[in-house]
């Protein structure tokens, strides 16, 4: 479980979660987040809640 919301983060490094494969949870939430990079949570295979209200994200369909 990993929580990180509140933290005004503006980005997240590409690697930031790599290593992490049996994370379940990650809160990224209330903060000021505007794009995350591709492949981000790649390596969380276990992942199964992942958060990421009130952040500044858009949604952007290639």
């Amino acid at each position: 479980r990993l929580q990180l919301n509140y933290n005004q983060l503006t980005g997240i490094p590409p690697t930031a979660f790599q290593g992490l494969t049996k994370l379940t949870y990650l809160s990224l939430g209330e903060n000021q987040l505007q794009t995350l990079p591709a492949g981000l949570f790649d390596q969380l295979a276990e992942l199964k809640q992942l958060f990421l209200q009130s952040n500044q994200l858009a949604l952007s369909i290639l």
